[in-house]
């Protein structure tokens, strides 16, 4: 099968809108860019829009392709920007009902961060040493 991408035409777009389950005529538009991104999104594939080797690899050989309902905020477009700083940050939302949707008011923040290990409070421990030395 061939590299397929947004603008692509022909068979080998309807078998891959097939697989899919969406509406198979042929032309690779944004809709089926979108399922592909869903898709690989779902497998750990890198989300690039685009089916190549690996890709078809894995639709062909997959008998019934679902995807978890997720809302429209976790369009794959919308997940990367790069700060001032040259950051690239990833955006990450979780499946549709797994959060409460707001607004609502908060009674506090927390915050979690993975930087102490096993040992919640060496973040806060490592920042109060670093604090103390400058």
């Amino acid at each position: 099968m061939r590299q397929l991408k947004l603008g692509s035409r022909g068979s080998d777009v309807i078998t891959l809108q097939q697989k899919l389950k969406i509406l198979a005529d042929g032309h690779f538009g944004p809709i089926t860019e979108k399922y592909v991104e869903r898709f690989q999104l779902d497998k750990g594939l890198p989300v690039t829009g685009i089916v190549d080797n690996d890709n078809w690899v894995l639709l062909l050989n997959i008998e019934n392709i679902t995807f978890d309902e997720i809302d429209e905020d976790t369009d794959i477009n919308k997940q990367y920007y790069t700060t001032q700083y040259d950051q690239v940050i990833h955006r990450h939302y979780l499946p549709k009902g797994e959060y409460i949707k707001g607004p609502i008011q908060n009674d506090y923040i927390f915050l979690h961060h993975t930087a102490g290990n096993a040992n919640p409070y060496a973040c806060i421990d490592i920042g109060v040493e670093i604090q103390e030395v400058e």
